[in-house]
């Protein structure tokens, strides 16, 4: 009985794991459109992280339209000494970056959503569909972060753990406009426009909905099946103390 316990915890454990999103990194740039000659800023999202202990995340962008002139923490995770971590590893160059920051102090875990960080770039040519592409992330993520000992889980990219959103600037000519959006008149409570739903993001959301309903039968089912096994082990201990009194007797 107490062996049948142990596996009913370990399904428990490995349903809720198995149920839960992988994270998320996704490039979002400051608009979705630029002219030749303009500075826009693409800012590193990690999204559905919890309690991360590391982070790494490289992008590449077109290297026809595009060139990285600075790159700049965001803020997820701290990035010196000082603020309780270090730097294991980071590289800048013009069409590449890449950045590591891992973490020394367990009180500045990182978890939701969050700038990991920002790359500013130049538009250098003049019209084109511009890609730019994460082409390496991994998270790394407390098991237990109050635990003495160490514990930490991976997510990563090459291993299919950790998703990764990529996205493209449309550079188009002088002569056209670029969208700016609607002005704010004084007095006037301000207002934005509502964004075009994405492609797949119904199906993400249905299939997000899908993962949770399935999460809390899951749990509630093992809940009930532990409980009735607990009290049908009591029923019984008692009914053996019971027939052992009566042959005392």
């Amino acid at each position: 009985m107490r062996n049948l316990l142990v596996l009913l915890f370990v399904v428990l454990v490995a349903g809720t794991v198995w149920a839960q999103e992988n994270p998320t990194v996704e490039i979002v740039l400051s608009q979705p459109a630029a002219h030749q000659g303009d500075i826009i800023t693409a800012d590193i999202h990690v999204r559905g992280a919890v309690n991360v202990a590391g982070t790494d995340v490289g992008i590449t962008v077109d290297s026809a339209c595009l060139r990285i002139l600075d790159r700049q923490p965001g803020g997820y995770l701290p990035t010196t000494d000082a603020e309780g971590a270090f730097v294991p590893f980071s590289e800048l160059n013009e069409h590449d970056t890449r950045l590591a920051a891992a973490l020394t102090d367990r009180s500045k875990i990182a978890s939701g959503e969050g700038v990991f960080y920002t790359v500013q770039l130049e538009v250098t040519c003049a019209e084109a569909t511009a890609p730019l592409t994460i082409s390496y992330a991994k998270l790394s993520t407390y098991a237990d972060p109050s635990a003495e000992a160490v514990s930490l889980i991976s997510f990563s990219l090459d291993d299919g753990t950790l998703n990764a959103i990529d996205a493209e600037l449309a550079v188009v000519p002088a002569d056209q406009a670029i969208t700016e959006p609607a002005a704010v008149v004084e007095g006037q409570p301000e207002t934005s426009p509502t964004p075009a739903p994405e492609a797949g993001s119904e199906a993400e959301s249905d299939q997000e909905q899908d993962d949770q309903t399935l999460l809390i039968i899951l749990i509630a089912l093992l809940i009930v099946l532990i409980l009735v096994l607990v009290i049908v082990m009591l029923w019984l201990r008692r009914r053996s103390r019971g027939q052992s009194d009566s042959r005392d007797r």
